[in-house]
């Protein structure tokens, strides 16, 4: 697990490594699905977004509200999907298994 505790340059160097599989490098929009965890509240948490270092950075400076005050916050797994339909319908899907043995495959 990276600490993400409001540094981007860690999120941005993650980020610069990820390929889309098959792709070639084009300017298009890519959407996450992503899970931070919180060493504080011992809890995995599961959004969607655009601009997964915008994100995170805000869920490390409290500036989202179902989040704030339990960071920091690291990193532990995360998707990248074409669409923003795609990258919410795996949210969905992942909170639907979530604390069951589906969801501890995802870090296996």
């Amino acid at each position: 697990m990276e600490c993400l505790c409001g540094s981007s340059s860690v999120v941005e160097r993650l980020l610069a490594k990820e390929k889309v599989a098959g792709s070639t490098p084009v300017c298009r929009s890519m959407y996450y699905t992503y899970i931070p965890y919180s060493k504080q509240t011992q809890h995995f948490y599961i959004g969607s977004t655009n601009n997964l270092i915008r994100r995170l950075t805000e869920h490390n400076a409290n500036k989202t509200i179902s989040l704030k005050g339990k960071g920091p916050f690291w990193l532990v797994f995360k998707e990248i999907f074409n669409t923003k339909h795609a990258a919410m319908h795996r949210e969905f899907e992942i909170k639907s298994f979530k604390g069951g043995n589906a969801f501890h495959k995802l870090f296996q």
